[in-house]
């Protein structure tokens, strides 16, 4: 026989219990009660419902054809790497060259690579490690100047930062009249397109990153009593460098419904990692309906063009900007890997200290890819090389200019050599690479 005492330990306890685990239990037993094969499965089959995605479902058997008028043209470059001081009303001639580029295309796209909030912010902090640049508000309003229409938030610094960051950044790039592509409070959201509406006919993106700096910068959607987590749109790769099967199966589905409700649809992709990995990523993606493949990355290396079917694959734009002598002072735990003393240093000593692989010549060389429709779909690509003031020792260091006619010729001679592994021919006029693509 249980004594008095024991019994009223026993109700003691159960009184302590949290209330919501009395109700999930309460709630368990009713369910068990009403549906008793939730309890008492009689086989697996009948109570768990598994799904195994294929993404080769999600490729049409015939491919949506574009419907972009002709005389459509984009515009796009690489990562935003910068800048973080105001550069518009500077007035320098040598820019304003390519900002007409930007703001004479139908659509300028771009990646925006670091986060744009006011780091006064309560409740905006780094979330830890040493890579966390960031660009003050007042820069959505440059780049809008600048003539950007969509950037892409698909980042691998995201994850850098707390969610408030990114949430400001979306608010503050949409307020200055800037479509945004890659991020979402929800996995749902970040995987949406985003649309540009034209005189030629509507143009959707999809923005999506394969490099993560953390985990838990990948955007997620709420399961059962477990909470969405804001964050960016991304491919992941398995060890064996494989596609995660989910990723690759959700882009691919993102895309399918982007061509569906637009004329033009574009894919940009933010890689660090090789090329090659990609490569039938990217042609799936325009199986599944893209007309245009862009890819960014911050590598010093020229990465090439394929024409596959007739459309082009951009395996990746080299910067636009890599002002990183303007980014903001590095977080502590910088200075302490370095051994340097934050109180007699500014942060140019540390990107020359720390980033010696990222300071390399090939990092000051890019271009801007004007692409022509015809037809409804690319019809010519136009390469202008760009160079960022490799040699400038103070902060026009990482700011874009038109390149001359040698910078040009070895920019461009780059971007043909790797391009000839797919086939690919550029041949260059006037300091300008062109790529006749063909009616197929």
């Amino acid at each position: 026989m249980t004594s008095p005492d024991t019994r009223m330990r026993s109700k003691m306890a159960r009184m302590r219990q949290p209330r919501l685990c009395r109700m999930l239990a309460a709630g368990a037993l009713v369910a068990g009660l009403a549906f008793p094969s939730v309890l008492i499965p009689r086989t697996s089959a009948q109570t768990i419902a598994t799904f195994k995605p294929n993404p080769a479902d999600q490729i049409p058997a015939k491919r949506k054809a574009g419907t972009i008028a002709d005389g459509f043209t984009l515009a796009a470059v690489g990562d935003l790497v910068g800048p973080e001081i105001p550069v518009m009303g500077l007035e320098d001639p040598e820019f304003a060259k390519l900002v007409d580029i930007l703001r004479n295309a139908s659509v300028a796209v771009a990646n925006a690579e670091t986060p744009v909030f006011d780091l006064r912010t309560p409740g905006i902090y780094p979330e830890g490690g040493t890579s966390q640049p960031s660009k003050p508000p007042v820069i959505a309003k440059e780049y809008a100047q600048m003539g950007f229409d969509v950037l892409s938030m698909a980042f691998n610094h995201a994850g850098d930062w707390s969610p408030p960051a990114l949430e400001q950044m979306q608010h503050l790039l949409n307020e200055a009249g800037i479509e945004t592509m890659g991020y979402g409070i929800t996995r749902a959201f970040a995987q949406a397109p985003a649309y540009v509406n034209t005189r030629f006919g509507r143009v959707s993106f999809v923005g999506v990153t394969t490099t993560l700096n953390h985990a838990g910068g990948m955007a997620s959607d709420g399961v059962g009593f477990t909470r969405s987590r804001a964050g960016v749109n991304a491919l992941r790769l398995n060890k064996d460098k494989s596609y995660n099967e989910y990723d690759h199966y959700n882009q691919l589905r993102a895309l399918r419904f982007a061509k569906d409700v637009s004329d033009l649809a574009v894919l940009y992709v933010h890689s660090h990692e090789e090329p090659r990995l990609f490569t039938k990523f990217y042609r799936d993606a325009i199986d599944a309906g893209a007309d245009i493949v862009i890819a960014s990355h911050t590598e010093p290396e020229r990465r090439g063009i394929e024409i596959y079917k007739g459309l082009p694959i951009f395996y990746g734009i080299n910067p636009f900007f890599y002002s990183m002598y303007e980014l903001s002072t590095p977080n502590l735990e910088r200075y302490e890997q370095l051994d340097v003393d934050p109180r007699a240093s500014i942060p140019r000593d540390i990107i020359d200290r720390q980033f010696a692989r990222y300071r390399a010549h090939e990092m000051f060389g890019s271009v801007i890819a004007v692409i022509h429709t015809r037809g409804g779909r690319p019809s010519e690509i136009r390469l202008i090389p760009i160079e960022l003031r490799e040699a400038a020792k103070d902060y026009r260091n990482g700011h874009p200019r038109p390149a001359n006619a040698e910078q040009g010729r070895e920019i461009l001679d780059g971007i043909a050599k790797a391009s000839a592994v797919y086939g690919t021919k550029i041949r260059i006029e006037d300091n300008v690479g062109i790529i006749s693509i063909p009616a197929t």
